[in-house]
């Protein structure tokens, strides 16, 4: 019997068909009814679950677990007429959706299309200590030259030269070149 007619022919199911349906491990379901609140009751053949309950649950302590990843509101309505509830296929379909969207994801990666925020994250931080190490070299670099000088618009002039030199060294930082320079020396890390 296919899952699609398991779920037609019984909305009530053991543990075991709904790890079937599910991809976790009937050990998985157990411990969701034992210490998640999975909604279930017991019975000769051990604990019964309704379909509808069960996906309604998954899906709510998957997107609370995972985040809303946009695809569905986070919050989903309580006692749903039959109806309007969610049916096999179309959370399969769902399932089918979000697998293909994963696809993408991961191929855009490969392609260098999207980057992952620790990544970028390295990247700013990196960033940021070039910023840091060339402000804090700032004084330093000006105190030799302002020695001895007594006349203010000679100050005011070194000062300005100084700053401009400054900013333009900010803005010649490049993320991007940050960001390879992380890369690289990850790879050098990982070949060690």
């Amino acid at each position: 019997m296919s899952k699609l007619e398991i779920v037609k022919k019984n909305r009530e199911m053991t543990v075991t068909e709904v790890s079937e349906l599910l991809p976790v491990s009937a050990r998985q379901v157990r411990n969701w009814i034992k210490e998640k609140g999975l909604p279930a009751r017991d019975s000769e053949r051990g604990k019964i679950l309704n379909w509808h309950e069960t996906l309604d649950w998954y899906i709510t302590h998957i997107a609370g677990f995972s985040g809303n990843r946009g695809n569905r509101s986070a919050q989903l309505p309580e006692n749903l007429p039959e109806s309007e509830q969610e049916t096999y296929e179309e959370a399969l379909t769902r399932k089918t959706r979000a697998e293909a969207d994963l696809k993408q994801l991961i191929l855009a990666r490969q392609r260098a299309e999207v980057v992952a925020i620790s990544d970028v994250e390295r990247a700013v931080a990196r960033s940021n200590k070039s910023i840091q190490t060339l402000i804090q070299a700032f004084p330093a670099a000006l105190a030799p030259q302002l020695l001895g000088m007594d006349d203010r618009a000679k100050v005011f002039a070194l000062l300005q030269r100084e700053c401009n030199a400054l900013l333009t060294n900010l803005t010649a930082i490049d993320a991007i070149v940050e960001a390879e320079v992380v890369e690289d020396a990850d790879d050098a890390e990982a070949e060690e």
